[in-house]
């Protein structure tokens, strides 16, 4: 980006590079939204966690690859409301694939898997947003230098084109002509 840029084009790459970090707000709002919430209240201290006993022990479905980045969740029937109970992670750094759990419940009636709130597992979990971030901001980098290099093109053969003749007469005044002569 050592290229200098006219001003209107400057001004375009100015407003194509807020459009693209709104975009990447926007875009990690959904796993801050999705798997950001079970994290919070599995980190918390509130309370003690006790073993649920009318459920036996649950595999762990995981999808992606492990120690990269992982989507696992957890399902479970809550006989307590007659409902069936939902747990997704986002982790970085291990594999859950087919890990059998225990589940436990809060004592404000929290659900959560065993292996999900020790302290290396709330470690991996808060990795993922990391990891997630930094993979937006990779992104919004590569938008900008392709949108800064089209720009640099665009300009380029702006100044290349040749110029147009103006064919309109330019009508003065006779005290106006008088000067020009």
């Amino acid at each position: 980006m050592a290229e200098a840029l006219s001003e209107t084009l400057h001004a375009e790459y100015q407003r194509m590079r807020r459009i693209y970090r709104i975009l990447m707000i926007v875009l990690m709002t959904f796993p801050v939204y999705t798997y950001g919430p079970l994290l919070w209240k599995d980190g918390s201290y509130a309370g003690r966690w006790d073993f649920v006993a009318d459920v036996e022990p649950r595999l762990a479905q995981c999808r992606s690859v492990g120690f990269i980045l992982q989507l696992c969740e957890l399902n479970f029937p809550d006989r307590q409301n007659n409902r069936m109970v939902r747990l997704e992670y986002l982790l970085v750094g291990t594999d859950w694939n087919d890990c059998i759990t225990d589940i436990v419940r809060s004592s404000t009636g929290h659900f959560t898997g065993m292996m999900a709130i020790n302290g290396p597992a709330l470690f991996n979990r808060a990795g993922a947003f990391l990891v997630l971030i930094m993979i937006a901001f990779v992104c919004e980098r590569l938008l900008l230098f392709v949108t800064h290099r089209a720009l640099v093109r665009k300009a380029a053969a702006g100044s290349r084109l040749p110029a147009a003749r103006v064919r309109e007469t330019t009508l003065l005044s006779r005290d106006r002509r008088d000067h020009f002569s």
